[in-house]
């Protein structure tokens, strides 16, 4: 007979757990010969469904006869198995091959480009989960999921990447030293279930049975209903809208009649699907900009464009908050590296982005949603979007509810009407979220692109005073990027007697960051205008030649001057940087290096080089370095 321990375990929401990992030396300490007595006297036995490191097992339970005690305890032996716990052993002739197959489809993440998609193996970005059943945020281990868990994330967060993540983990450190599994994880993409006739627990069934078919070495019974099945359960949302309705229902259901296996689960947020209780819920957090970097280095270190990348994204900070998604950063690298689209060309960027969001990324993985049985079109959806933020830019507010956006915009019969449809939007796209009872958009760059968007062909009807408004000001440069004439908008704004002429070279140095089609004598008309104002300003400040010093061996440019009321210029040359890398930086190196002002002359040098170039205020002075970007992530 085998040697048998006391195995310390904790009781969460009616659920036991294994509290910690029990080494050779520790197990000697929980002998039954030392605990059996004490037990006998202070528990009473009840039979329970226990998580443990090697599975969910079905087995005794001792718990403490007084409640006020909180200590209990279930009998394993050696390996951490309850007594009668069937084990499954893995011959090493065949450990390679069942690696294999479970491996098959978990390898990449999904892309809407071949280019987009992610090896997990090689390109895996550690991300950040947070946990709000104990309110904490951490770096992502596979060993935090247990048992059944829920991952909350919005689209293109990463939900997919790291489900397949814990699949190669799981399969990877499966095999203790006595070649027994002990999880055995099944990777099945809900989507199929759209297409499958049966009901759910069919479905799941025929799944778990394919991947089985081609295992012969293992008993399939024990597989199924010995304690090691792990489901990975991908895209609860990408279930039929109408489905997924009574879908937490589905769940609960399954999870009772198969109590022995455990459940991981990805979906977009859902308020129903957050009611589950037997469930731990992680919310896949926005990469931070250790990430960002650390996945572009890994996506494009090998044309050796992730230095550039990362120096205009630096030079975005508008754009930076929408590249916090995993999606949108590797959409956002496909199209810097293939059609020369970098994210300071924010409207055309954010385009592709919202295209992804609201169409592709559903449409390229054959992912059909409905509303009440009818397909809502990315057409609808984003002209009804650009409504809603047109009306958010028009009276300066980031947030309404359900009935002051039924005021504003009465496309809808009745008010449940609109709410289902605000639902449905949140829910397929993940561009607007309700939070305290009112809608706002995800990031305020994306709200500005559909604003401009949505009034872009009109553009020569617009009100002249969006010329001169700064709260104005993105939305118009956008337009400027998405319209054929953007000529006409750096016309308006140049022949303007209501806009300053610090506001009309603001305006025009944005217009061509945001722009490709702008003419060769357009340009010249704003650099002469960015030219004027710089000589003007170095004449007040008497600024002359000895006051600029230039040390090409410390990548240095000093300007000795009044750093205050200084701010101005200061922003000026931040946007003179961002220009370089434009398709318009040749003209504009040239301009610059033969300009009448002193400071752009000097600031010149520059402009030819694709690193970070920071500005600094010391005293009077301003200093200007250029520094390569590093691979190196910091904390």
């Amino acid at each position: 007979m085998k040697e048998m321990y006391f195995l310390p375990i904790t009781k969460v929401n009616d659920e036991f757990f294994q509290q910690f990992t029990l080494e050779e030396d520790d197990l000697s300490f929980y002998h039954v010969d030392n605990y059996s007595k004490i037990i006998e006297e202070k528990c009473y036995r009840e039979e329970a469904i226990v998580n443990l490191h090697r599975g969910r097992f079905k087995t005794l339970v001792f718990a403490p006869k007084n409640e006020q005690e909180k200590f209990f305890f279930c009998l394993v032996n050696e390996k951490g198995l309850p007594q009668d716990a069937q084990e499954i052993e893995v011959d090493d002739s065949y450990i390679e091959e069942l690696r294999k197959v479970l491996s098959l489809q978990v390898l990449k993440s999904e892309g809407i480009f071949k280019e987009q998609e992610i090896d997990i193996l090689s390109e895996f970005v550690t991300p950040r989960i947070y946990s709000k059943d104990s309110e904490n945020e951490m770096y992502y281990h596979f060993h935090c999921f247990e048992n059944s868990n829920l991952i909350f994330g919005a689209p293109g967060s990463g939900k997919t990447t790291m489900l397949r993540k814990i699949a190669l983990d799981y399969i990877s450190e499966n095999f203790d030293h006595d070649k027994n599994l002990n999880k055995f994880p099944i990777y099945i993409q809900l989507r199929d279930f759209n297409n499958y006739k049966s009901d759910f627990n069919t479905y799941i069934d025929t799944c778990i049975n394919n991947t089985l078919y081609n295992i012969k070495f293992l008993d399939h019974k024990t597989v199924k209903f010995g304690g090691n099945l792990c489901l990975l359960l991908d895209g609860a949302d990408e279930i039929d809208f109408d489905k997924f309705s009574s879908f937490e229902t589905t769940i609960n259901e399954f999870r009772h009649k198969n109590p022995l296996t455990s459940l991981i689960i990805t979906s977009r947020p859902d308020r129903k699907m957050e009611q589950l209780k037997e469930f731990k819920k992680w919310y896949v957090q926005p990469f931070n900009e250790n990430q960002i970097k650390d996945l572009t280095y890994r996506k494009l270190s090998r044309g050796g464009k992730w230095k550039e990348f990362i120096s205009v994204l630096n030079s975005a900070p508008g754009v930076n908050d929408v590249l916090k998604n995993p999606l949108l950063l590797t959409i956002a690298h496909f199209l810097f590296t293939h059609k020369s689209i970098i994210p300071i060309n924010s409207g055309q960027l954010i385009k592709e982005l919202v295209s992804a969001l609201v169409d592709n990324w559903d449409s390229n993985r054959n992912i059909e949603r409905k509303l009440k049985d009818k397909k809502v079109s990315a057409i609808e959806i984003t002209n009804f979007l650009g409504k809603l933020s047109l009306q958010y830019s028009q009276i300066g507010r980031d947030a309404l509810s359900t009935e002051q956006i039924f005021e504003k915009i009465n496309d809808f019969p009745a008010i449940e009407d609109l709410d289902l449809y605000l639902d449905y939007i949140e829910f397929s796209t993940g561009i607007i979220h309700k939070s305290n009872n009112r809608w706002k958009f995800q990031f305020r760059a994306i709200q500005d692109y559909l604003c401009s968007s949505y009034l872009v062909e009109g553009v020569q009807n617009l009100n002249k005073e969006l010329f001169t408004e700064k709260n104005w000001n993105r939305i118009l440069m956008m337009i400027s990027g998405l319209n054929s004439d953007p000529n006409y908008i750096l016309k308006a704004i140049l022949e303007s007697d209501e806009i300053t002429k610090l506001d009309k070279v603001e305006k025009s140095l944005a217009i061509m960051k945001e722009s490709h089609l702008l003419k060769v004598q357009d340009i010249e008309k704003s650099f002469k205008l960015l030219e004027e104002f710089f000589v003007n300003f170095e004449s007040v400040k008497n600024i002359e030649e000895k006051s600029i010093n230039f040390s090409a061996h410390e990548e240095t440019i000093r300007l000795i001057l009044e750093t205050k009321g200084s701010e101005d210029i200061i922003n000026l040359m931040k946007t003179i940087y961002q220009i370089r890398y434009t398709k318009y930086e040749y003209n504009f190196y040239g301009y610059l290096k033969n300009s009448r002002s002193k400071i752009l002359k000097s600031v010149s040098y520059f402009t030819e080089k694709n690193g970070n170039i920071d500005i600094d205020l010391k005293d009077d002075e301003i200093l200007i370095r250029y520094k390569e970007e590093s691979p190196n992530i910091v904390d």
